[in-house]
């Protein structure tokens, strides 16, 4: 609405003209988009979904080994945790959208049942970090010493598997090295703390890690496996999969619609103290509102800022080049096209990072 209506603030008459002509943008690009997906550069909502289930196992992977062998700051660690909850929300959408393909209904259901997997793998990876990070640095020395050992034995187990999103096959010898894994890591756990010697509380940390690190790995087992069985057509088991069901808070609208009526109201008051031109000020009006609309639901809106901000001073520096320095020397259909498709490829680049 506000992209709508404020270019036209001081033409009113023409706003409705305006809403017309915008719809009917809107409507002409959807058709293109669907021609070009359809007929051009085929591509079904099952194929990306495929994908991006892969894909997020491989960043989850690299993640945990990451987090085991210490190379992620704990900031860093929270921030990923975010974003695989809303991977997982997102693949959820995915999955409904797939549904109204032909023939995606196997496809849909092996991949839901991997996002249930990952939703129980990735609370109690949590889970098992957060107890490193809160319980295990008041015990002795010896408990953290053998929780640590254990650690780097399952950062061992996980070995290389996964990190090529093609090797499926590797994932299904990954989850027999977790089972291993986990016998070996409960029994050493349990002789120590059957230590005599060992005090009450420090025997207790010790099955305490036990069980987190039990239930980690047996999660990580199970969706090892899940992942191995994406490129076969049959589903391991026809369990009910955990649906991700969002709890939000009934303040979390309302502080988003006052952040956004905070935000043009200053932008408005900057506008109309300035007295810039219409163009103008409706211009960076409407780009801020979009902004804030569109970044206010990442896992990192500064970051996510920060990063358009980035790009976006990039991309006027390399328009200035190009209008000054290179779009004059093109004196035909083929010099433009040349001297424009480098510009264009850095910008597809910097989409898919």
């Amino acid at each position: 609405a506000c992209i709508v209506a404020l270019p036209e603030l001081s033409t009113p008459e023409h706003i409705f003209v305006t809403a017309t002509l915008r719809i009917s943008e809107i409507m002409i690009g959807i058709l293109c988009a669907c021609a070009v997906s359809e007929i051009i550069l085929p591509e079904t909502v099952s194929e990306i979904l495929y994908r991006a289930a892969k894909k997020r196992f491989t960043m989850f992977d690299d993640f945990v080994r990451n987090v085991l062998n210490g190379r992620i700051r704990q900031d860093e660690v929270e921030t990923m945790q975010l974003r695989f909850i809303s991977d997982v929300a997102a693949l959820d959408g995915y999955g409904a959208a797939a549904s109204l393909e032909a023939g995606a209904a196997v496809h849909k259901e092996r991949v839901r049942l991997f996002n249930s997997d990952f939703m129980s793998v990735s609370t109690s990876f949590y889970t098992l970090y957060a107890f490193t990070r809160d319980i295990l640095p008041p015990s002795s020395a010896a408990v953290r010493e053998a929780v640590e050992d254990a650690l780097q034995e399952v950062a061992s187990a996980l070995g290389s598997g996964g990190r090529d999103e093609q090797a499926s096959q590797t994932a299904a010898a990954t989850a027999r090295a977790m089972t291993s894994c986990r016998e070996t890591i409960r029994r050493n756990l349990l002789a120590q703390a059957a230590d005599p010697r060992l005090p009450r509380s420090d025997a207790g940390i010790l099955k305490a890690a036990v069980h987190v690190l039990e239930r980690f790995l047996t999660d990580m087992h199970d969706y090892l496996l899940r992942y191995a069985e994406l490129d076969r057509p049959a589903v391991r088991n026809a369990v009910k999969p955990v649906r991700f069901t969002p709890n939000i808070d009934r303040s979390i609208p309302f502080m988003s619609g006052l952040r956004a009526a905070v935000l043009l109201s200053g932008l408005s008051l900057c506008w109309w103290a300035a007295a810039w031109p219409d163009a103008n000020g409706s211009t960076m009006t409407s780009i801020a509102v979009a902004f804030c609309a569109l970044r206010a639901a990442d896992a990192n809106p500064a970051r996510s800022i920060y990063v358009t901000c980035l790009g976006a001073s990039a991309g006027v520096l390399a328009s200035n080049i190009y209008s000054f320095y290179v779009l004059p020397h093109a004196t035909g259909l083929p010099p433009l096209l040349s001297s424009y498709f480098p510009f264009l490829g850095i910008g597809l680049y910097c989409c898919t990072i």
